[in-house]
């Protein structure tokens, strides 16, 4: 019973997390026919560092660095943090948020590519033996919606 309400009282979090970025997604946007991603980063295991999310739209960039549509930096608090991407053309994007506790704006790897930083991507897409593929962590967005997602942060 307790696990089911600590799931309850994490997903509501989530929500209410996502509530402001998202109206304040909607306030910014200036043109109807664009929409809105708001993204709610959760995990951090401190609130030191920035959580930065890269935003991508298509598949020969993701999840390359430098090769991101936008990148949005922000601070962190009890462990999350929300981002919002606004005025986004309809179409299908994938995030991959970072834990960038040395705030370099750049995921820190090891000499073979592993994440030393915490990671998460949309829809919790995984790779297998590289990164995830941007089909597995596509999300649609479409013009004057807001769409809101939730990304949990794993450490290696």
């Amino acid at each position: 019973m307790k696990t089911i309400r600590g799931l309850l009282l994490a997903v509501l979090a989530v929500v209410l997390l996502a509530i402001p970025a998202l109206h304040a997604a909607a306030a910014r946007a200036d043109d109807p026919g664009t929409g809105a991603l708001a993204v709610a980063v959760v995990g951090a295991r401190g609130d030191g560092g920035k959580i930065c999310a890269a935003l991508y739209d298509s598949a020969d960039a993701f999840p390359v660095a430098d090769k991101e549509k936008k990148l949005s930096c922000v601070e962190i608090s009890g462990g999350r943090a929300a981002v919002v991407f606004a005025s986004l053309a309809p179409g299908n994007y994938a995030v991959y948020a970072f834990h960038d506790e040395d705030g370099n704006r750049t995921l820190k790897t090891n000499w073979i590519g592993m994440p030393k930083e915490g990671v998460g991507t949309s829809r919790g897409a995984k790779g297998f033996m590289g990164p995830p593929k941007f089909e597995d962590a596509k999300i649609a967005v479409k013009a004057g919606t807001p769409t809101a997602i939730r990304i949990s942060l794993k450490y290696l």
